[in-house]
């Protein structure tokens, strides 16, 4: 039977950061490290992560789920967010997985969660699960949801340059509840994926929804192409799902998560 996942706070610097930890059924044959989405793609994403956790408990994989800094029951607003500081989470996040379990943890990057998973430049197994592979691109289509609420308000019209002239102006903006600092901004618009190959050598689980048929989507592929040009060897992987990180209502996407048991289980 497998064990009710375990609430806690890891202290890193003056920093208290909320987690859930879900123990191995049996002794623990490895550990896994979730790092979440972007914003409320994060909320969205509660259901999945909380199912993905159990699922990897069962299998035999000490799992923990991460709120970073400013998000979810962790420390601080989200206007003290900054990339860095998000990078140093993880971290924390990793020394805390791998005493508890003995094993170094894997990382299991969800959308903009890729992102800071790549950035971090461990040996140790990367799981992408429907990877963000541009930074500046995330946040226009965030802005977005700010232009389209206007438009259907009174507020007056904005676009993107708009905004993004607040960002330049050292000033942060607001969407859908979230207070964007322009650092956190500014570093976000430097991510590229194509530019940040994991170590050679790294085993590394591409996993997007779609069908096996048609492949990749081109920018996936792009970014693939670029990897294994650093010599990065991607395992890609297909599956059904809808985009539970974008719908309201609860959705979840089990092909997924089977689809990670297996890149882990596979020699």
């Amino acid at each position: 039977m497998t064990a009710a996942p375990d609430p806690l706070f890891i202290e890193t610097g003056d920093r208290r950061l909320f987690a859930l930890y879900h123990p191995a059924t049996d002794t623990a044959r490895g550990s896994i490290l979730m790092l979440p989405p972007f914003a409320e793609e994060m909320n969205m994403s509660r259901r999945m992560t909380y199912l993905t956790g159990r699922a990897l408990a069962e299998a035999g994989y000490g799992f923990l789920s991460l709120d970073l800094t400013g998000t979810g029951d962790s420390s601080g607003d989200f206007a003290d967010a900054r990339w860095e500081t998000w990078q140093e989470d993880a971290r924390a996040a990793i020394d805390w997985l791998g005493e508890k379990t003995g094993h170094v943890p894997g990382l299991l990057g969800l959308r903009a969660g890729a992102l800071l998973a790549a950035g971090l430049q461990t040996a140790a197994p990367l799981i992408l699960w429907q990877p963000v592979g541009n930074g500046e691109t995330m946040l226009n289509q965030f802005l977005r949801i700010r232009i389209a609420a206007a438009l259907t308000g009174n507020a007056e019209k904005e676009s993107t340059k708009d905004l993004r002239a607040m960002w330049d102006a050292g000033n942060s903006v607001e969407v859908a509840g979230y207070e964007i600092d322009s650092a956190l901004a500014a570093a976000l618009d430097t991510l590229r994926l194509a530019d940040m190959p994991p170590q050679s050598g790294t085993p590394v689980t591409w996993v997007e929804t779609g069908s096996e048929e048609r492949g990749p989507s081109p920018a996936s592929q792009r970014i693939i192409d670029a990897w294994s040009e650093k010599g990065v060897s991607v395992e890609t992987r297909l599956c059904a799902g809808d985009p539970f990180w974008t719908i309201q209502e609860t959705t979840v996407a089990p092909a997924m998560i089977e689809a990670a048991l297996n890149a882990l289980q596979t020699p």
